[in-house]
């Protein structure tokens, strides 16, 4: 059966596992009417399909070899050549974990919050170029009375440190997936508000803005 998918499916393909001693029952995609998923070691992201296109039946794989050859800026779509794909289940060359079992349930999460992706994204490649190890392990620490995210990256003695602050946006609908009531269709509503960071000085005179 032909369908279809974009860029924006094909930018989970990013985490798949690569290098010659990555896990190799890992390299490829998952292609199913929930999306497209890729998987890693260490997590697992997945993009829903574009709406209004062909959606495959079953769920089928593709190997990285072919996704790689793919290359999509997010809004173009293009269909799947059915001799590239496999059958999206586990086999000796392909390990395909169950999904609903590796998403946590929202109802045993213990706190949110909800920020710039694009500041965030400015920040992790500030620690990924500071932090010396190679898993970048960095702390994410957030202040609900704050409304602040504090981000700390890991350093051994005598390396040195970073540490962000980002702000929360405030919102508090229920569009961002997750939660039960997120995914019945609705109209449109207002975006999230983001909120600044109060920033005060300590030295020097103070002047009227």
């Amino acid at each position: 059966m032909k369908f279809t998918v974009n860029g924006k499916n094909l930018a989970v393909g990013r985490i798949m596992p690569r290098g010659k001693d990555a896990d190799s029952r890992l390299k490829h995609v998952v292609m199913s009417k929930d999306g497209v998923t890729a998987f890693h070691p260490q997590g697992m992201a997945r993009v829903s399909m574009p709406s209004g296109v062909a959606q495959p039946a079953l769920p089928v794989l593709v190997p990285q070899a072919e996704v790689d050859k793919w290359n999509l800026k997010p809004e173009e779509k293009m269909d799947v050549p059915e001799e590239v794909t496999e059958p999206g289940v586990t086999s000796p060359d392909y390990l395909v974990p169950n999904v609903k079992s590796v998403i946590p349930d929202p109802n045993n999460q213990t706190a949110t919050v909800t920020v710039n992706a694009e500041m965030l994204l400015k920040m992790l490649k500030i620690v990924c170029e500071v932090c010396e190890d190679s898993e970048k392990a960095i702390r994410l620490r957030y202040f609900p009375s704050e409304g602040k995210l504090r981000i700390d990256a890991y350093r051994q003695p005598g390396q040195q440190e970073f540490v962000g602050v980002l702000c929360e946006l405030e919102y508090s609908g229920d569009y961002i997936p997750g939660d039960k009531s997120s995914d019945a269709p609705k109209a449109p509503e207002k975006k999230p508000v983001p909120k600044g960071i109060a920033l005060k000085t300590d030295t020097g005179r103070k002047f009227r803005a």
